[in-house]
């Protein structure tokens, strides 16, 4: 029986490659329900401290994130924002948070890190100051540190691994008051994070994946098949392997760019005994070049459509 460490015995003779750095910029489109035309509008100091405005037009909230990432779009009670469209805005008329995104949209998974909070609301009348809101994300509670303005909080994350030890990628981020919450699905990566470029993955078609990591850090990615919520640990990294049969290498090492993104473009065979499989992919993201430590990231399951 061959191991599946066997594979990665070795990597340290790997020649480096390299590929092209794609860096996704955030627009987003929001209608609300029962919009007014009470001249809604972030404030100018939000758009240069985070990329983020809105503006009033209509019955609908436009917004620019202006972070990294994919991913579904933030909802709440009273708003959709909805990735890759130019927006004009009108405003809300609940004074309940809305919850654009986070700045940085990446941490460790350990947790523990600084993070601004942006989108609205978090001072409207009744939202009941520091003491009553509250910042969650995929694994409990974070710490709300203060409201900054209307316009952004201040907070630190919380743990962010798995029960394999590895990080959770796409974590939601709610925000909450007494006037109500909000939250920005999947807008946050706990790192190392290996995320799906392409909307599906269709065969006779380019797939693209996206790596968050350490600015200039190197990389492999594996891909193979998992056994449900299994993982084994391989020394001295750390987290867990989850991909297990026929694992086999889509790149051998790779170097993330200077703000700590890489992307990968893959054709994938116009076959069509492949519509219907899936196939799992994990990256292990190491410290340095001297390959001697490391993180596993997340498992990314791919689902071949025709």
């Amino acid at each position: 029986m061959h191991s599946p460490l066997r594979p990665l015995i070795g990597i340290a003779h790997l020649l480096l490659g390299g590929t092209a750095c794609v860096l996704l910029g955030g627009a987003a489109w929001s209608q609300g329900s029962g919009a007014s035309e009470s001249g809604f509008v972030l404030t100018q100091s939000m758009v240069g401290a985070g990329g983020v405005s809105l503006s009033s037009f209509a019955n609908e909230a436009q917004a620019s994130a202006g972070q990294f990432g994919v991913g579904p779009p933030a909802t709440s009670g009273t708003y959709e924002l909805r990735t890759g469209v130019t927006w004009s805005a009108e405003s809300l008329t609940s004074n309940a948070p809305i919850v654009v995104g986070p700045r940085p949209a990446y941490g460790d998974k350990d947790g523990n890190e600084n993070v601004l909070l942006f989108g609205t609301n978090f001072l409207a009348p009744g939202a009941g100051g520091v003491a009553n809101t509250n910042l969650e994300m995929a694994n409990g509670f974070g710490t709300v540190v203060n409201i900054g303005a209307n316009s952004f909080v201040r907070g630190v994350t919380p743990n962010g691994e798995s029960l394999l030890d590895n990080p959770i990628t796409n974590s939601p981020v709610t925000v909450s008051n007494l006037n109500g919450s909000a939250t920005a699905e999947d807008s946050y990566h706990y790192i190392p994070a290996l995320l799906q470029g392409s909307a599906h993955a269709r065969i006779g078609r380019d797939l693209t994946f996206f790596v968050q990591w350490e600015p200039n850090g190197p990389y492999t990615i594996v891909f193979g098949q998992n056994v449900k919520a299994t993982g084994f640990p391989v020394f001295p990294y750390d987290g867990q392997l989850e991909v297990l049969l026929g694992i086999n290498f889509l790149i051998f090492i790779n170097i993330a760019n200077a703000d700590g993104w890489d992307s990968l473009t893959i054709p994938i065979p116009d076959e069509p005994s492949l519509i219907g499989a899936s196939v799992d992919f994990q990256t292990l993201a190491f410290d340095d070049l001297s390959l001697s430590a490391g993180s596993f990231s997340n498992l990314l399951t791919i689902d071949l459509l025709p």
